[in-house]
């Protein structure tokens, strides 16, 4: 799934549109959305692309369609329509752009309240402090990772980079939220501002199969996957005691850590 890095390469793309009207759209999958509700966005400007958590946030004159891409999402620019293409926008003088959705787990929602989606958001990551962080998460009983994948506390995270900021900090994934001290929340802040920034300067993390696979909006992959310490990485020595990365299924997700070097 596109996490942050992927989602703000995505909106540092999709810029080229802004002030910008929409001349038309159209929608190949109803699942998608009804295309009589995309039809209310025609002849409206693009105000503005921004991103909140994993969401894009499309603000015309009127309205505001509001992204999440899930799984497989993504925007491309290119010429013709392809298989697995669920939209299309028109916009003058650029070519046509699309998006695309495998797995078809995306959504479409236009709203003219988008407070209402975003208010139950927490921090944005880089938004956050390190006692920000700590009071966060020591008052939370569940496992750190299930902590730091809550959307409500803190937007943005997924589980590439959650595994990669808490071997970075030497923390166990299942460890206990409220057992972390100060110290420990420091350290962990530092290592997600790490990670979110060097996803970001890589253009996020394309670890999928072919159309399934992540792609900047110019059909470029992303380059972090070539840097991961532990994601992906199950069997293979620790960048940092060489003892053996393990992955388990935690809670429906494949989690991976050093059994050796990340504190329980």
């Amino acid at each position: 799934m596109p996490e942050l890095p992927e989602v703000q390469t995505t909106v540092n793309q999709l810029k080229i549109f802004e002030k910008k009207t929409l001349v038309n759209i159209k929608v190949y999958d109803c699942k998608l959305i009804a295309q009589k509700k995309l039809d209310t966005l025609k002849d409206q400007i693009l105000l503005s692309i921004t991103r909140r958590g994993k969401y894009l946030h499309f603000a015309f004159e009127n309205r505001s369609l509001i992204i999440h891409l899930r799984m497989t999402g993504q925007f491309l620019i290119k010429q013709k329509k392809e298989k697995h293409d669920r939209a299309m926008f028109f916009f003058p003088d650029q070519p046509p752009l699309f998006f695309k959705d495998t797995r078809r787990f995306g959504t479409f929602l236009i709203t003219n309240h988008p407070e209402e989606i975003f208010q139950k958001l927490g921090k944005e990551p880089f938004n956050l402090t390190p006692e920000e962080l700590y009071h966060l998460l020591s008052s939370r009983k569940q496992a750190l990772k299930t902590a730091l994948l809550d959307q409500t506390l803190i937007a943005g995270l997924g589980n590439i980079y959650t595994d990669e900021a808490l071997w970075k900090a030497a923390l166990h994934p299942q460890r206990k939220s409220s057992s972390i001290s100060f110290t420990q929340a420091k350290v962990l802040f530092f290592a997600i501002q790490e990670v979110l920034q060097k996803g970001l300067d890589r253009g996020g993390t394309s670890l999928g199969e072919g159309n399934a696979n992540f792609h900047a909006i110019n059909g470029q992959t992303g380059k972090n996957q070539n840097h991961l310490w532990v994601y992906g990485r199950g069997k293979q020595p620790c960048p940092r005691c060489k003892s053996p990365i393990q992955k388990i299924i935690f809670q429906q997700r494949g989690s991976h850590f050093c059994p050796l070097c990340q504190e329980t």
